[in-house]
């Protein structure tokens, strides 16, 4: 085997200044081989063509662009659980077959430990802090509905309508809170009240990564073990972030979660 590729219509993608069906391709795997690689794109695009789209985005997948979209151009670091990690030669097969880019995503990392903060990042944080209107706490696993729903409010005023973004019931963020339970570690989700009332959140989850990278491949009984037990000793020391967002009556105040 020297490739792979999938190819997939979603109906409800549609990005800014799309006139026409678009279609996607993704999971692209290729030696460094450019006719190999054409014979991929071929067979996506003329798969796409006979379902009636009129152009191909790649890679993209389905869900949110934090699980496996995009082409990595730069930054060789070992990446987050869900990022693509591709040989640099891809870029060439993608552009010599004919694909532009559509847009540049950055991801910055911070050394949480190692990295000194600017004073006015404290003196704000200790502005607000001192105002008893405000309250920043942890989530609690044992209260996951609780939070689900203050998350839900956060969410529906920070981001529906935003970017074709729409607003999510408390159901499907309690199912998607539920997903996350098994990794989440309660001291790197925070949320912020302002007189009990959710107005900002924080939410990261250890990249799993540090975790998946020991195990070949699967995960099986004896890997679930082995996770277990990566877990307990504190084998992750990176975490990654989902979501970060204020509602719109408090944003612009030059909050700091320290």
């Amino acid at each position: 085997m020297i490739g792979r590729i999938a190819a997939f219509v979603n109906k409800r993608y549609k990005s800014a200044g799309d006139e026409f069906p678009v279609g996607g391709c993704g999971f692209f795997d290729c030696i460094n081989d450019q006719q190999a690689a054409n014979l991929l794109f071929d067979t996506a695009r003329s798969w796409l063509a006979e379902r009636g789209m009129e152009a191909m985005d790649g890679p993209i997948n389905f869900g949110d662009r934090d699980r496996w979209w995009g082409l990595q151009v730069a930054g060789y670091v070992n990446p987050p659980f869900g990022m693509n990690y591709n040989p640099p030669y891809y870029q060439q097969l993608f552009e010599t077959y004919g694909f532009l880019p559509f847009f540049h995503q950055i991801c910055f990392g911070l050394d949480v430990q190692g990295t000194t903060l600017k004073s006015k990042f404290h003196a704000r944080h200790a502005a607000i802090a001192a105002d008893p209107a405000f309250k920043a706490r942890h989530l609690k696993k044992d209260q996951l509905e609780k939070f689900a729903g203050d998350f839900v409010t956060v969410y529906n005023k920070a981001w529906a309508g935003h970017g074709g973004n729409k607003e999510m019931g408390k159901e499907q963020a309690v199912l998607l809170f539920r997903k996350m339970k098994p990794v989440m570690d309660e001291e790197v989700v925070w949320f912020v009240y302002h007189n009990e009332e959710p107005v900002a959140c924080w939410l990261n989850l250890p990249d799993l990564n540090q975790y998946f990278k020991h195990m070949g491949g699967k995960f099986g009984l004896l890997q679930k073990l082995q996770f277990l037990w990566l877990k307990y000793t504190g084998a992750c020391r990176k975490f990654t972030g989902i979501v970060f967002g204020v509602v719109p009556e408090f944003q612009g105040k030059g909050w700091t979660l320290i």
